[in-house]
């Protein structure tokens, strides 16, 4: 599966991210998703608690607007690199 216009959001259970979610066998390409909190990201490769695996296409344009209007670099490569110092999300 593949989420395109994403953002990382921050809830009380952890990071999730919201975006549309296309390629799911049942729900239709474009619709809104909200993630299962993460537990691993890897380049642009995410996985949730869940156990599902996301590939990121591309973040929402303004959160990459807001991200440099802070100062702050976006790294097309490993995307949520700025936001968590490892790569894997420790587990509840």
């Amino acid at each position: 599966m593949r989420l395109e216009n994403w953002i990382p959001v921050q809830t009380a259970s952890g990071v999730r991210l919201q975006g549309e979610l296309h390629g799911h066998p049942t729900k239709m390409n474009g619709q809104s998703c909200l993630t299962s909190p993460l537990c691993g990201a890897h380049g642009r490769v995410v996985t949730t608690r869940s156990g599902s695996t996301y590939h990121l296409g591309e973040p929402l344009p303004s959160w990459v607007t807001l991200l440099t209007a802070k100062g702050e670099t976006f790294d097309a490569e490993e995307p949520l690199r700025d936001y968590f110092p490892t790569k894997d999300f420790p587990r509840d």
